[in-house]
């Protein structure tokens, strides 16, 4: 199994600050120690808001972590925080989120996940876009600019002219919908597919359904 530390390791990892360290001797957990690994991971990643604790001033770094727990770090670094807390807030909408953009795909919500389900996991985050200003919260690696991958981000594949393929329900462009009411202010160069909205930056997004 892996443990809650262990997860707040990897998320660490995934927004490329592992070099990150305080000094200071912090009380915001009483389980969390200066001596112990895990502290610089647990503290960076509350530091950044991707972990709360368990509302009782402690971690639980040596639990184990459950399935809607990564999954609510990974939606925190992705940046869809907020769309999560709309959609109910923890742990329903989280998991709503999770299940919408297919970082479980494969994976059950379960008490305690192992080392393939954490792997499976951060995999399939690598390729769902990074939230940016335009569509809701900035993602925590900050913004873009353009709709990228995390994969892009962490092997700096940053380029305009590269082609994305999103594959998915297409639910309305600029000129046709399927629920009335919900995205009739699209631009033209807009798409909604499977509830996320893609700028294209073309004149007629329609042309390429």
């Amino acid at each position: 199994t892996v443990t809650r530390a262990e997860f707040a390791e990897l998320t660490r990892r995934l927004v490329q600050m592992e070099n990150w360290t305080t000094r200071e001797e912090r009380t915001e957990f009483s389980d969390v120690r200066m001596s112990d690994w895990y502290y610089n991971a647990v503290y960076c990643m509350y530091d950044l808001g991707v972990i709360n604790g368990d509302g009782n001033g402690m971690f639980r770094p040596e639990a184990p972590v459950s399935t809607i727990e990564a999954a609510k770090m990974l939606i925190a670094i992705l940046g869809y925080g907020e769309e999560a807390e709309q959609a109910g807030g923890y742990p329903k909408g989280y998991q709503t989120t999770a299940l919408t953009s297919g970082m479980v795909r494969g994976v059950e919500f379960k008490d305690e996940i192992d080392r393939t389900d954490a792997l499976v996991m951060i995999n399939q985050c690598l390729d769902l876009y990074l939230n940016v200003p335009s569509y809701g919260v900035e993602s925590i690696l900050g913004p873009t600019g353009r709709r990228e991958t995390l994969r892009d981000r962490l092997m700096g594949a940053h380029t305009s002219e590269k082609v994305y393929e999103v594959k998915g329900v297409v639910q309305a462009t600029a000129s046709t919908w399927i629920i009335p009411g919900d995205y009739e202010d699209l631009a033209d160069d807009e798409i909604v597919i499977d509830g996320l909205l893609y700028r294209t930056q073309v004149p007629e997004a329609a042309e390429y359904i």
